[in-house]
């Protein structure tokens, strides 16, 4: 390869990146924006200790889960959605404190009905 098309061919992958880091930046804006709104309950940090309990919970009450692995993926957020919709709760599929706490509050009934 030439030193000219190798030179082109770093900034095409420079400004790719550059591209995506951009809007990855404009995503995290757009998403702390509306987590701002009023009425919005923020989402804190989790540990995969933590996800892979609510996971084990959401499971035992037959939300799709395939494993309680503690990465929150898109069966949890999906499975998460389920529940607060079932439990008239904000409908966003994050966890957050009043999701965990209905979810924990009686681990013997089930709300995936």
């Amino acid at each position: 390869m030439n030193k000219k098309l190798a030179l082109t061919v770093g900034a095409v992958i420079l400004s790719g990146s550059a591209m995506a880091q951009s809007n990855a930046q404009a995503s995290v804006k757009r998403m702390n924006e509306a987590m701002d709104k009023p009425g919005l309950e923020k989402s804190k940090e989790y540990s995969k200790k933590e996800i892979m309990k609510v996971q084990s919970e959401l499971k035992s009450r037959g939300f799709e889960i395939d494993i309680a692995d503690g990465i929150m993926n898109k069966k949890t957020m999906n499975a998460i959605r389920k529940f607060q919709a079932n439990n008239n709760l904000n409908v966003d599929g994050q966890l957050n404190q009043s999701t965990l706490q209905k979810l924990m509050a009686d681990k013997k009934r089930s709300y995936s009905e």
